[in-house]
């Protein structure tokens, strides 16, 4: 089943980036993922970084979409990356900070949030594996090789 996205209004993830003040994302990264509040200052470096880094351009996109409520934890999402309509999308976990906010944002039809929602979302995904790229991609080879990929 082919899931619709929102694109009225589509921006990239660099445009939401500048239109939010990070205290306003360190209390959504709170709210969503109340286990990482020790690390709070690590994504905020990585917020400051990516509000300094230069987009690159991309055809792909972020779709943020929902996995449902969860009765403890409250409303569960999940951010992936699509380059075309007929593509069921892909991590972005490993793909390069340039390249992340250069990808316009989207969400799953039906599914409206903030901009600041989103910028939390996708700030956690980026930092997935680690808060730099170099730590990142660290990750990236170990799992290559732990898979033979």
């Amino acid at each position: 089943m082919k899931r619709k996205t929102n694109r009225s209004s589509q921006q990239t993830l660099k445009d939401l980036i500048q239109q939010v003040e990070w205290k306003e994302v360190a209390e959504e990264l709170a709210l969503c993922f109340p286990e990482k509040q020790q690390n709070l200052s690590d994504y905020e470096q990585v917020f400051h970084t990516l509000n300094d880094l230069d987009p690159i351009p991309s055809g792909a996109q972020i779709v943020i979409a929902s996995f449902g409520t969860e009765p403890d934890s409250g409303e569960s999402y999940y951010v992936y990356g699509k380059r075309n309509p007929h593509d069921g999308g892909s991590t972005l976990s490993f793909t390069p900070w340039a390249n992340w906010l250069g990808m316009g944002v989207s969400t799953a039809a039906s599914l409206i949030i903030s901009k600041v929602r989103k910028v939390a979302l996708c700030l956690y995904d980026i930092c997935y594996y680690g808060f730099s790229e170099l730590s990142i991609q660290e990750e990236q080879r170990a799992f290559q090789e732990e898979f033979g990929l």
